[in-house]
């Protein structure tokens, strides 16, 4: 595997893209949810899709040939309440869930853990319930440990009682993420496996399909499409994908001027 290069901007590759992404008949654009369309906040029942943004995915499913999908960490029921936008597919909890297109329902393997990760989550409200700002939620297939408004000297505490708490059962993985660090089935399933999934359901080249995702989970659908646009979001770093986007106000700018390319 070649090593992951630093992106260089979108805005600095106009011409190349611009072809990219107005040449195939029919687009996929896959979007992550919190941080790549609506900013982050300290809770995660806070975070809002911006109207603005709102607006310019409106626009992009009424151009001919495009299709939309929003591939998110959250659980299927809230990432779907958050965007109301008629999206052809969703996949929530990684990808763990599915639903649009015939895609509808749960990783079995994923769903029978159900009552051995509640077990997990009663034993991390045993250990770290006194925590103040701790958020410990249940996405029913995956438990997500957030420590955002956690005083950062509780941090390394944290991420030793969820390592020892989950490694009890041999059935899950850790997975970091912006100051939250998930417990997932250990499946062979991410980002990247939906991503492919809901490409080969809408019939859609990995070549014709557009990810932009900011977090380290992300990495993985990058990857699933080597011959696809993909964009990271946020500082400039090392990245499987091709190019970057600063946070998501550029993301809007670049879907903007994706809808003006396709037109």
């Amino acid at each position: 595997m070649n090593p992951d290069l630093i992106p260089s901007h979108w805005t600095e590759d106009r011409e190349r893209l611009s072809e990219r992404l107005s040449a195939p008949p029919r687009l996929l654009v896959a979007c992550d949810f919190d941080g790549t369309l609506a900013p982050l906040a300290p809770r995660p029942e806070d975070v809002r899709l911006p109207e603005e943004t709102c607006a310019v995915l409106r626009q992009l499913t009424t151009e001919a040939g495009v299709h939309l999908a929003i591939i998110s960490g959250r659980a299927l029921a809230d990432v779907e309440g958050r965007v109301p936008v008629a999206v052809d597919c969703f996949a929530g909890t990684h990808g763990l869930e599915l639903a649009g297109h015939g895609l509808d329902g749960d990783r079995a393997q994923a769903a029978t853990l159900q009552p051995r990760l509640a077990a997990i989550a009663t034993a991390l409200e045993r250990r770290l319930g006194g925590i103040p700002g701790l958020l410990v939620e249940n996405k029913r297939l995956a438990l997500a440990v957030h420590y955002r408004r956690v005083d950062p000297a509780d941090w390394e505490r944290i991420i030793r009682a969820v390592t020892e708490v989950a490694a009890v059962d041999g059935a899950f993985r850790l997975q970091p993420g912006h100051l939250v660090v998930e417990i997932l089935p250990d499946l062979a399933w991410d980002k990247g496996e939906a991503l492919k999934r809901i490409a080969g359901c809408l019939g859609i080249p990995r070549s014709a399909v557009l990810y932009l995702g900011d977090d380290a989970t992300d990495e993985a659908a990058f990857r699933a499409i080597p011959n696809g646009i993909s964009v990271s979001i946020g500082p400039s770093r090392p990245s499987a994908a091709h190019w970057m986007a600063r946070d998501p106000d550029d993301v809007r700018q670049l879907l903007a001027w994706l809808a003006d390319q396709r037109c």
